[in-house]
Parts: structure tokens; sequence; C-alpha cells
């Protein structure tokens, strides 16, 4: 039986720890970048806060790997991934975005009907993860059919990595450096229009493979290494980027380019070999699945919660010293965010449909 063949998967526990700290990660993120555009580019600050948000963008894309792991592994209807899971992400968009338009409101941003309305259709900023996962969700039926060939899983993992991958981050270096080039590379991507291979598929189905491919101690050392180099670019390009548009630019903290992704194949191998190295006692085990099976709501609410400590409270990452104000923000924030997440998860409708 190929790698590609198994479908039949038990608890695994490294998805769950995967989960809590890419959940934790998120929120170093949105921390790390409350102020990052107002700051001095290469002031000490501003590179506190380029350097947090580098080490940490593997956390959606592993979070995408983690979902291609699962759903990939089981043969699931169609009738039960609309019923059970794209329903969710629905249900749980409008609560949560209608939620964060009346949040605006309360905290003073003005709009008309038109705007909050707006507002609700596009989603609070983090809320795009929704749309993500409920597409690959409803793709996830003809994908499986794909993975359960190991030779057509590497093809579509090469097509895809080159549009999503290669091409974007060509574009992303002369989006900065030249006008000519960019315009080059964007006639090139419009012109081959297949969009089914681009974007988080590339991940979704990167996670199943490497869940399911056997990987040698050497080429895990070297992924790991690649990881370090991946989060060092990161930071590299972007200071490099801000310093010659004499701003600060984003384009290399995104999470399709090459060093978030040898970071994200790098903790995601890490994890697989290294978090279940024991097995978990019985308590460990299911406090360990409990606070995983909070992170989807702590990923939902952690936005309005920053926003709260911030707005209301009148606290961020300037208002003291950034290496206190970063992390304590971190911890307020996680730790609430868990909290509210497991209030919300005692409510059965609301456990099944919101969070």
């Amino acid at each position: 039986m190929g790698i590609m063949e198994e479908r039949n998967i038990k608890r695994i526990y490294y998805f769950d720890k995967l989960k809590i700290f890419a959940a934790f990660a998120v929120i170093v993120i949105h921390v790390s970048a409350q102020n990052w555009r107002s700051g001095e580019v290469m002031s000490t600050e501003w590179l506190f806060f380029t350097i947090l948000d580098a080490v940490s963008r593997w956390a959606v894309p592993v979070f995408i790997m983690i979902s291609g792991s699962l759903f990939l592994s089981k043969e699931r209807g169609i009738k039960q991934i609309l019923r059970n899971n794209i329903l969710r992400m629905i249900t749980a968009f409008v609560f949560w975005s209608v939620l964060y338009v009346v949040s605006d409101n309360h905290q003073g941003k003005e709009m008309t009907f038109a705007d909050g309305f707006h507002d609700f259709l596009t989603g609070h900023y983090h809320l795009w993860y929704l749309f993500t996962i409920a597409a690959l969700y409803m793709l996830t039926p003809f994908i499986a059919k794909i993975t359960e060939s190991e030779k057509l899983t590497k093809y579509l993992l090469i097509i895809s990595f080159i549009f999503s991958m290669v091409l974007p981050f060509l574009l992303g270096i002369f989006s900065v450096y030249s006008e000519y080039w960019k315009a080059q590379v964007n006639t090139l991507i419009s012109r081959t229009d297949i969009n089914f291979v681009k974007g988080y598929l590339f991940y979704y189905v990167l996670g199943y493979w490497l869940s399911k491919k056997e990987i040698t101690k050497r080429l895990r050392i070297l992924a790991y290494f690649a990881g370090l180099v991946g989060a060092a670019s990161i930071v590299v390009f972007t200071a490099l980027a801000s310093i010659h548009m004499e701003k600060s630019n984003s384009v290399f903290l995104d999470n399709f380019t090459f060093g978030c992704l040898l970071e994200s194949i790098s903790v995601f191998i890490f994890f697989r070999y290294n978090a279940d190295r024991r097995t978990p006692s019985e308590r460990g085990g299911k406090i360990i699945r409990t606070v995983s099976k909070y992170t989807f709501g702590v990923y939902l609410c952690h936005a309005m919660v920053l926003e709260f400590i911030s707005k209301t409270l009148h606290f961020n990452t300037l208002s003291i010293n950034s290496f206190i104000a970063v992390p304590l923000l971190v911890l307020i924030v996680g730790i609430v965010s868990l909290a509210i997440s497991a209030i919300l998860n005692q409510i059965p409708i609301v456990k099944k449909y919101i969070v």
C-alpha cells in the first residue's frame, strides 16, 4: 500500500499541539503588527516587531496544512462536508462578522448602514480565513482523488508551487525594485489563469503529503536549518524593501514567500517527529485535546480582545517599553481569548455552529 492510499487515522496529538502553538503565533503576528507601520523603519521597536512577525509567519499556513492532513486522510462524503464543515464556516462568519461590525460601531467607528453592510460582507481583517478554508473543504472531494496517487500529488504540488510561490515572490520583488518587470510578471500570471492550483491549495496538499511521507533524520535536520534561514530571510527582505521604499513595506511578510514556506515545513516536520515521542497521560491528553478544540474560538475572538484593550483600555505595544508590552499583550489576549472560547464551547448550539 502506497503512502497516499492510507486514509484511516487515529488521534494524532502533534496536530493538537500544532494548533495550540499556531493559535499563539497568530496572536503574536497581530500584536506585533499593531504599530508596525507607524514605527520608524529600522528603529529598535520596528525591528523587534518585524522579527516577531517573521518568526511567527508559519501560523496560518500550518493551520491549513493540518486541515489538509486531516481532511485528505479520511474519505468524506459531499453531504457530510457541506452539512458539517462548510455550514459551520458560514454560520461562524455571519455571527462573528456581525459582532465585529457592532463592536467597531460601539468603539467609535462612524459608519452608515451601507458602510456596516460592506464591513459585514468583507469581514474583519482575519475572517478571510473562513472563506479560504470553506473553499478548500468544497474542493476536498476532487483533491482527494488526486492525492490517492503519489505521482499526481507531486505533480500538483509542483504546479501549485510555481503559481503560488515562485511567480508571486518574483512579483513581490519587482513591485519594490522594478515596475517594468512587475508588469511582465503580472502579464504572465494573468494570461496563465489557472486559479485552481493557486493559493492555499498548495499548503493544504503539502500538509497531507508531509504527514504521510517518511522523512529521514538528515532531511529533517536540513529542514530545521532551512526554517531558520527562512525566518531570517523574511526579516532581511522586509528591512531592505522598507529601506528602499522609505516606509514599512509588508510585501515579504506574506504567507506565500519562500521564507514562510521554509518556516512552515520546518515547524510541521518538527512537531510531527518530536511532539508525539511520549504518549501523554490520560489527563494530559484530555487537556491537550480540550485546548486544541478551543483554538478555533481563540482565532475568531482574539482580534476583538486586542482591539478592546487598545481602543477602550488605551494600552498597546507602544504604551510602555515594547519588549515588555508585546509579550504582556500576547499573554493577556491569549488567556482572555481562551477563556471566551472555553465559555462559548459550553453552549451546545454555539459550540456546533459558531466556534
